[in-house]
């Protein structure tokens, strides 16, 4: 009888088992499948070329292309920051700037897709953010440090975003979650800050 017990839980756990892995397969490939649709859309975005004064976007427009080249990353920026908006890109706090205003621009993404590169993170680093009306590039301020408390903070420290002052240069802004363990709580953020070159 025992046997029989330890056989049936040792199937529901292989089942169990198999449904974890088969959902989070399915959606890393959903993922990757809407980054690559975001990417393409980008590429057409941007093949428009606009003025600054032109460009007025909506909650989940495609608005440009962010790219680390160091660390392999290009992906689409989405204008918000809703669940569907992080599905295939970064997303763009509507409330920030944008590249050349002289103001913070504040991109968020999820830290197990395209902003988990972020570990790696060096200072000097190049972030081009490309935009219909322009290319522009930054430069990261630190490399990665997980002691300090200007790049890991508490979710609730909302105060890190600046969606008024103007600035006397472009702050970029890019935040995912902390820590980088896959399925590890979501208490805290990591943060990288870049600028343009003086």
């Amino acid at each position: 009888m025992l046997r029989k017990i330890t056989t049936v839980l040792a199937v529901i756990l292989l089942l169990v088992g198999a449904w974890l892995v088969g959902t989070n397969v399915y959606e890393m490939v959903t993922q990757a499948m809407q980054s690559n649709a975001f990417k393409d859309q980008a590429a057409e975005v941007l093949d428009t070329k606009i003025s600054r004064d032109e460009f007025h976007p909506e909650e989940g427009q495609i608005i440009g292309l962010l790219k680390i080249p160091e660390l392999g990353l290009e992906t689409a920026i989405v204008e918000g920051v809703r669940v569907e908006d992080l599905k295939g890109g970064a997303g763009h706090m509507m409330e920030t700037g944008y590249p050349g205003d002289s103001r913070q621009i504040f991109l968020a993404g999820h830290r197990n897709t395209d902003f988990g590169v972020l570990k790696d993170i060096r200072k000097g680093m190049e972030i081009i953010v490309e935009m219909p009306y322009g290319t522009y590039k930054y430069y990261a301020s630190k490399d990665y440090d997980d002691t300090d408390p200007d790049q890991v903070i508490p979710q609730t420290k909302t105060e890190v975003v600046n969606t008024s002052a103007h600035l006397d240069r472009d702050e970029l802004v890019l935040m995912t979650c902390f820590p980088f363990t896959f399925g590890a709580a979501t208490d805290y953020r990591f943060l990288v800050y870049a600028y343009p070159a003086e």
